[in-house]
């Protein structure tokens, strides 16, 4: 093989590594970002539900002093 032939195919396999470990690091990024947000949105959903149930509580035990106390 001549010497510039090898050159220019080890460049083609360089660009190619290169391009492929680009896209290998973006889609991870995008994966990473995609599972960030889903998991807020899980916490979220999560303390919304707790929330809630704090408040019937209070509200609960409200009722009941207001029924001990009258």
């Amino acid at each position: 093989m001549k010497k510039g032939f090898k050159r220019f195919y080890f460049l083609i396999m360089a660009v190619t590594v290169l391009v492929f470990v680009v896209i290998i690091a973006t889609n991870a990024n995008v994966i990473t970002q995609s599972m960030k947000g889903q998991i807020e949105q899980a916490g979220q959903s999560q303390i919304n539900i707790i929330k809630t149930d704090f408040e019937n509580y209070i509200a609960n035990a409200e009722n009941s002093l207001i029924r001990v106390s009258g």
